[in-house]
């Protein structure tokens, strides 16, 4: 709420985070403490919380802690541990867009121009447009690369 509506000041909103935590070491809070974390690009430092929010709550709904977790390891060029933390769970039939955008350019990187393509139209049917990609990795650079890695493979929009 700090970050997002009212000062939006990374600072103010790390003041919370102990407070917050101690009164309530649950999923929500440790998902938004990432959050917070990601978002002052503090990525590193995100990374354990998004862990333990899905330790605390394994079965990820929408795929919002997932998503977040992705989009900071992609952020960091980390790929090998997003295909060992998505791995199978990319066939399962409601995957979140974004982490199956991210994905495709991963299998595209690998030269699996098929599945990439596969999995970059399932993101789209779902919803997943290009204007949400900077939105979602809140990193111009990953966004232009991940944007990049896309467009052979059809309209982002």
């Amino acid at each position: 709420m700090e970050l997002e509506h009212l000062s939006k000041d990374c600072n103010v909103a790390k003041s919370y985070i102990p407070e917050s935590i101690e009164n309530s070491n649950i999923r929500h809070t440790l998902a938004t403490v990432g959050y917070i974390y990601k978002s002052c690009g503090d990525l590193e430092t995100s990374i354990p919380y998004f862990h333990e929010a899905l330790r605390y709550a394994p079965v990820d709904k929408g795929y919002i802690v997932s998503s977040q977790l992705v989009s900071v390891l992609y952020i960091l060029g980390r790929t090998e541990e997003i295909e060992a933390f998505i791995g199978e769970k990319i066939n399962i039939v409601n995957m979140h867009g974004m982490i199956l955008w991210i994905y495709a350019s991963i299998e595209l990187e690998n030269g699996n121009t098929e599945k990439a393509k596969e999995l970059f139209e399932r993101g789209r049917d779902y919803g997943t447009r290009g204007k949400w990609v900077f939105y979602n990795l809140r990193n111009k650079e990953a966004a232009e690369k991940l944007t990049k890695a896309l467009e052979p493979l059809g309209s982002l929009d």
